[in-house]
């Protein structure tokens, strides 16, 4: 009956629909005010724009065959990586402090994507392959990497069918042992187990 008034009055030109709704609640499509932008002059900026912005820092080789990371599925509705649902007391993958690894995340072909989330450090794509069709024609290089994988991330999408090779530096300042996630960012995919621990060894 609220909504109802509040209508009626929008129609006849009368009371103003937002008193009817001062509870919070807003009808569907009713305008409401979001930013107010305030434009004022200003000195004119006479600085050169540099023709680099930043620059990343150069890789480091990492010892070692690429740690491997299936993303699979039970088909009984549960996620999990190399078989390993989470467990808070586990932490089935363990490095030490201070070293640089590969870690190879590969994908079954029957499957979803999953944008794999590491925390407590940044990495570096190094590669895609077996990229479907529609994702391999974004490309922008030989390796296969998309506009978004240049940088220092701490998220990458890993498609169906594909395998991403991906460079960590286990640098930090911390001491003793440090527990970290690993997770796919999809709530339902995390929540049914595809999230492991992992451990940094002083």
């Amino acid at each position: 009956m609220q909504g109802m008034s509040a209508m009626q009055g929008m129609q006849s030109g009368g009371a103003d629909p937002h008193a009817a709704h001062t509870g919070g609640g807003l009808m569907d499509g009713m305008e409401m005010p979001l930013l107010q932008i305030n434009i004022r002059s200003s000195p004119e900026y006479k600085r050169n724009i540099p023709s680099q912005l930043s620059r990343l820092p150069k890789l480091a080789a990492a010892a070692g065959e690429p740690r491997r990371l299936t993303l699979g599925h039970d088909g009984k509705g549960n996620w999990n990586i190399n078989g390993w649902r989470f467990n808070m007391h586990e932490t089935p993958v363990t490095v030490r402090r201070g070293t640089r690894e590969i870690w190879l995340l590969q994908n079954n072909r029957a499957s979803m994507p999953h944008p794999m989330h590491i925390h407590g450090f940044q990495f570096r794509v190094l590669e895609r392959r077996d990229s479907p069709a529609q994702v391999k024609a974004l490309a922008t290089r030989q390796n296969g990497l998309l506009p978004q994988d240049f940088g220092l991330l701490d998220t990458v999408l890993v498609w169906p069918g594909e395998s991403v090779r991906i460079a960590l530096d286990f640098s930090h300042p911390f001491e003793g042992d440090q527990t970290y996630m690993f997770h796919c960012h999809n709530l339902e995919h995390e929540d049914t187990g595809m999230m492991i621990g992992y451990k940094v060894k002083a």
